[in-house]
């Protein structure tokens, strides 16, 4: 197996187990820190989700003036113009603004940049995809039993939206800007605004915020898992491309890759044929079409068939590595370490947390009890 990430560098002290003497002025320092990083979120979450309704709302106003006789035509006929509409005003002006405000408003300790080998960076992907599998499992036992528990269902918000993509978009939307923005802002600014506190607390404040900024439940879990992950790949490398392109393997291969794929095969039809022609042999009608369906789309199904070996064989290998290399995963002390009675407090116990948190809690409890 190649060396983990973390073997770069000298085993240090870990952060939870290290501390300092910390004055109470430095303390009301991390504690204003921890608020100006909490109204960053929210101002995060209001202009990312703005953009996109100032957008729709501009548009209903400026369609009547663009269409003509209602008729729709040329660049307006493309049934992915809608995503467009929202998405290009989203990353061209909210994000820049909200990178540019993270920057002025608080801050930053960029973290070393050290090489990273081939090797690495196929096994970082490997464990990407193990914990974006490992924790949505987990999070669709749990969106489960709380649907069971509602005499309903829990939506799969993500998996509505990516499939009524069209492939094009969804490349833009999936692999290219998705990644991008949300690994300048969670990781980029995110972590370098709070390793001065140590590592251990930006990568998990960078995985709780990425977790939660995605609004439902079904996503909350593996966009956690996968957010520590790549906060960490970024504190050991320093280098935002390699989580950029971690994110962007990731999302291609498993949304746009195999979504399109089972979409093309019809999936459901797959299933229909399936129950009817297996479950009673003796209806040779039935058969026959299941039969005939999967010999014309013999090519598809196998090609699905391979994606899905390979996506759980790779995601077995990165859960293998990581529970291997368990023992040298390092987390090292900041400039400032708050004493551990006190971290809980300091970072979350103040007006700007409390406000982000509560924007994102609150949407995510709507989602399962079903009121949006």
């Amino acid at each position: 197996m190649e060396e983990p990430i973390m073997q770069e560098e000298p085993i240090m002290q870990e952060e939870l187990d290290h501390d300092s003497e910390v004055t109470p002025e430095a303390l009301d320092k991390a504690r204003w820190h921890f608020t100006m990083l909490g109204l960053w979120l929210v101002l995060t979450t209001l202009l990312f989700n703005g953009m996109q309704y100032l957008a729709v709302f501009a548009w209903k106003l400026l369609k009547p003036l663009l269409m003509k006789d209602g008729q729709a035509y040329g660049i307006f006929a493309y049934k992915g113009f809608g995503y467009w509409l929202q998405l290009l005003p989203t990353y061209l002006i909210a994000v820049p603004l909200i990178l540019y405000l993270g920057k002025k408003l608080l801050p930053g300790t960029t973290p070393e940049k050290r090489a990273i080998k081939p090797g690495h960076f196929v096994s970082a992907l490997a464990c990407t995809f193990g914990v974006a599998i490992t924790c949505n499992v987990i999070g669709l036992v749990i969106t489960g039993i709380l649907g069971k528990a509602m005499g309903g269902s829990v939506k799969n918000v993500s998996m509505e939206l990516i499939s009524g993509l069209d492939p094009w978009t969804s490349v833009f939307l999936v692999t290219i800007g998705a990644p991008v923005c949300e690994e300048l802002i969670f990781r980029k600014t995110l972590v370098t605004r709070t390793l001065k506190y140590g590592e251990g607390v930006s990568i998990l404040l960078s995985g709780l915020a990425f977790g939660l900024f995605h609004g439902n439940f079904n996503q909350f879990a593996y966009a956690f898992g996968i957010g520590v992950l790549f906060a960490y790949v970024f504190v050991k490398t320093g280098n935002i491309l390699i989580t950029i392109g971690l994110h962007a393997c990731m999302n291609g291969f498993t949304s746009v890759v195999l979504t399109n794929l089972i979409q093309a095969l019809d999936l459901q039809k797959l299933m229909d044929l399936a129950s009817k022609g297996m479950v009673n042999l003796q209806d040779t009608k039935a058969f026959a079409e299941y039969a005939k369906f999967v010999s014309e789309n013999g090519g598809l199904i196998a090609a699905i068939g391979l994606c899905i070996l390979f996506e759980y064989g790779f995601a077995l290998f990165g859960i293998i590595f990581l529970l291997v290399n368990l023992k040298k995963i390092r987390v090292n002390a900041g400039e400032v370490t708050i004493p551990k009675g006190k971290r809980f407090f300091i970072i979350f116990c103040n007006a700007g947390m409390i406000a982000f948190l509560g924007v994102w809690i609150f949407q995510i409890v709507a989602q399962i009890m079903g009121w949006m």
